[in-house]
């Protein structure tokens, strides 16, 4: 009820149609609690110390690594999008401006990973 609540004060009343769906439920109480927010910055926080250490230079196996945990942390990260989307809905996700800053860190990220070699291979020239 308390989630409810919350989208009644944040959102306008034509935007107000929260998901009642059993899948909607438990993942709206998932993505609401404290454990999850403590978890989704702790995994942020991370991941950015991760990249924070990259540098010229390292190893193969540093790099690898590096690699492996953006990896493992971009699917996280789809994971928590996916699960706000089926709480929310896909208006009231796309109402928040939150929700659309993470969409677009994980379109970019995608991007990324995607077109990697390309993106090194033009910077080199």
């Amino acid at each position: 009820r308390l989630c409810c609540d919350q989208v009644a004060e944040k959102w306008p009343r034509r935007m107000r149609r929260v998901p009642q769906n059993f899948i909607s439920k438990v993942c709206r109480a998932i993505v609401m609690s404290n454990s999850f927010k403590i978890f989704s910055a702790s995994c942020l926080m991370i991941n950015i110390t991760a990249m924070a250490t990259n540098h010229e230079g390292s190893s193969g196996i540093f790099q690898t690594f590096m690699e492996t945990q953006n990896n493992v942390f971009f699917g996280i990260m789809v994971g928590e999008l996916g699960m706000t989307v089926l709480a929310f809905g896909p208006t009231l996700f796309l109402a928040d401006s939150g929700n659309l800053f993470d969409l677009f860190l994980l379109l970019a990220t995608l991007a990324t990973i995607m077109f990697a070699a390309s993106f090194r291979g033009a910077s080199q020239g």
